[in-house]
């Protein structure tokens, strides 16, 4: 028994556990899981602005004189004639445009077809629970 007395003389508490009416526990219970919400809240939102500085960091970027000597490059094509765009190895606008209208009628239709063979999804089946 001395034993026990020694025991309960080094713990800091006197007697009981702390005590809480209903109410109290309930509104330590909703502030718990308030802080717990945001905390999750926070995490995520910080994962998700390192990943995105991560993002920015390993991606390449133009820089702006490149863009804009790549527009300068743009116009001056535009302004040649088609023998000049022909010597260049490209084709003339009559092709390009003969092309351009073989393969929109080919591309029409493909559509046709795909919209025949069109299978209706199937319903998903729910699980019942039980």
């Amino acid at each position: 028994m001395s034993d026990n007395k020694d025991h309960n003389s080094d713990s800091d508490s006197d007697g009981a556990p702390e005590e809480f009416t209903q109410e109290q526990a309930q509104l330590e219970d909703a502030e718990l899981r308030k802080i717990h919400r945001e905390n999750k809240a926070r995490v995520a939102r910080e994962k998700k602005e390192s990943r995105r500085r991560l993002a920015e960091k390993i991606t390449p970027r133009k820089s702006r004189k490149v863009d804009t000597f790549d527009d300068i490059e743009e116009e001056e094509e535009h302004e040649e004639d088609p023998e000049a765009l022909a010597n260049k190895g490209f084709l003339s606008k009559n092709i390009i445009d003969f092309l351009a209208e073989r393969e929109k009628h080919k591309n029409s239709s493909d559509s046709e077809e795909e919209e025949a063979n069109k299978e209706h999804p199937r319903k998903k089946k729910r699980k019942s629970s039980g």
